[in-house]
């Protein structure tokens, strides 16, 4: 009779799941003892690290991951990422350890007192095997509520001594669960008539598009209207090529500022995003004047909550090939290019607009590009437009630290690809331990660190909110993120004039493995949203 462990590995190889991140501790340890040869377990020294490694490298495949975390302190360690992985959307297979069931009465050192409940909100669904027969029909529940949209985490909590027990006598039936829904016809049909009657519409696109594999039909129904196309406010994924006549820019979270940017269309239409993220809030109404709005979504939530217009639900992609394919096409002009930006001062101190422009004239388009350099991503996206499909990773839900080990993740789920990876020094430091993975899988990624000592989006959130930056705790000096780098295996190089920027970042294009960058740059502050 095979044991609950081998039944296990049986059942997450029939559905793909190999992978495995981790850093595993006492009570994980039985789950692991014959690991599968042909399953991958890549270690992280610690746990939010390991959470945003596995949501880079299951963001980029749109395949779920197992992600094996130490008991309750494991969990609280990987808690910030994780919301930041439930906010993307990310199929993740949680699994925490829990002390042996004999013991659980007693609340020895390693229980844990209310496991299912420890990582909520932020996970689809909580469990505890009642018994252990029952942990391979429970990975497979987590399996098909994680890739179903919106996909997501979940969590398992797995009692150390389950794993030696035999399994159930009766064998487990592998299971196949379609993942993508359709929208409603009749719903398709009112909101592609809605779109042909408006005046001017503008698209909205939201990362779902990306997640869905859907840029093409995006395109096609943008170019088929001659519709400005707009990014969503700090969304996760780029979700249309950034160097297409059609694209405006990203919007912002403000909701004043976004009334007027979009004041001339008369019809949003919002594919793949909330409506909206208005961070920084703002007052008034959501639209413009004299506007309305159609959200298409695959989230319940999202088409619930949203604040203005009407929703139609389903798969983004289904969606949109049936709009591109209803709507007529349009005899309208094709709308104003944007006007070239000028040329970049390339003086000193670097400016990021230079810094990205020549990062531009130098990556590989193919690439993939993290960001987490938020006072930054406008200068990012104007200098390096996104042209590529899962070419673009950014968490913009207010916790830091997810930047370097997503980008870890998503080299190593597609080892032949470069990765840049821009991070403020402050957010690096956070995270600082996936160098190491990146270093013992020689990860083909650039860390490219703005150095400001010093949160610079808070002094300029500051700013924005009009109580200044002369807080406590909003300065980081002293920190020499080279010697930090090379102390995880990670050869590092410290710009401090323009003219070593070049050749700095030719050599880590170049490199076999990873390599970080310690870019000194202006510390000037700029309004927040500019």
């Amino acid at each position: 009779m095979p044991t609950v462990r081998q039944r296990t590995y049986d059942m997450l190889r029939a559905h793909g799941v190999t992978t495995f991140f981790g850093n595993p501790g006492f009570t994980e340890l039985p789950f692991l003892t014959d690991f599968p040869a042909d399953f991958t377990y890549y270690l992280g020294l610690q746990e939010a690290a390991v959470v945003s490694m596995a949501d880079g490298y299951a963001g980029v495949t749109g395949m779920p991951v197992v992600v094996n975390l130490h008991n309750a302190p494991g969990v609280g360690n990987a808690m910030g990422n994780l919301k930041t992985a439930f906010h993307n959307k990310t199929p993740l297979i949680i699994t925490c350890g829990q002390q042996r069931r004999d013991m659980c009465l007693y609340e020895p050192g390693f229980y844990n007192r209310d496991a299912r409940d420890l990582p909520k909100p932020y996970v689809k669904w909580s469990y505890e095997p009642q018994r252990a027969q029952d942990i391979p029909a429970a990975f497979q529940r987590a399996i098909h509520i994680a890739c179903q949209e919106p996909q997501g985490p979940v969590f398992l909590v797995l009692p150390v001594d389950d794993w030696e027990r035999e399994a159930d006598p009766l064998p487990l039936v592998i299971r196949r669960v379609s993942t993508r829904v359709a929208p409603d016809p009749q719903a398709l049909a009112s909101a592609a008539g809605r779109i042909a009657a408006a005046r001017n519409p503008c698209l909205i696109a939201g990362a779902a598009i990306d997640r869905a594999g859907a840029w093409d039909e995006m395109v096609a129904l943008a170019e088929k209207l001659r519709a400005a196309v707009y990014g969503a406010p700090a969304a996760s994924r780029a979700a249309f090529p950034e160097n297409h006549r059609l694209f405006r820019g990203a919007l912002v979270f403000d909701r004043e500022l976004l009334r007027h940017w979009l004041e001339d269309h008369d019809l949003l239409v919002v594919v793949g995003a909330a409506v909206f993220d208005f961070d920084m809030g703002g007052m008034g109404p959501v639209l413009p004047e004299d506007s309305d709005l159609l959200l298409f979504t695959d989230d319940p939530e999202e088409a619930a909550r949203a604040p203005a217009g009407d929703a139609v639900l389903g798969n983004v992609k289904l969606a949109l090939t049936t709009l591109a394919q209803a709507v007529p096409e349009t005899t309208a002009t094709w709308p104003q290019t944007t006007p070239n930006m000028p040329t970049p001062a390339t003086g000193d101190p670097i400016q990021p607009h230079a810094l990205f422009a020549l990062l531009e004239e130098l990556r590989p388009k193919d690439g993939a590009v993290v960001l987490e350099a938020s006072s930054h991503a406008s200068a990012m996206h104007m200098r390096m437009p996104i042209t590529v499909p899962r070419g673009f990773f950014y968490a913009g839900v207010g916790g830091i630290g997810n930047g370097l080990p997503t980008a870890v993740g998503v080299q190593l789920a597609q080892p032949d690809r470069r990765v840049i990876c821009a991070t403020g020094d402050g957010a690096m430091l956070y995270t600082l331990q996936a160098l190491w993975t990146a270093a013992q899988h020689q990860a083909r990624i650039v860390v490219v660190v703005l150095d400001n000592a010093g949160y610079a989006v808070l002094k300029e959130s500051g700013d924005y909110l009009g109580v200044g930056h002369d807080q406590p705790g909003l300065d980081t000096p002293g920190v020499d993120l080279v010697k930090l780098a090379e102390g995880f295996g990670v050869p590092g190089i410290r710009v401090e004039q323009y003219a070593g920027l070049r050749s700095a970042f030719e050599q880590a294009l170049a490199a076999d493995g990873p390599m970080l960058l310690s870019v000194r740059v202006d510390p000037t502050l700029r309004p927040l949203l500019s």
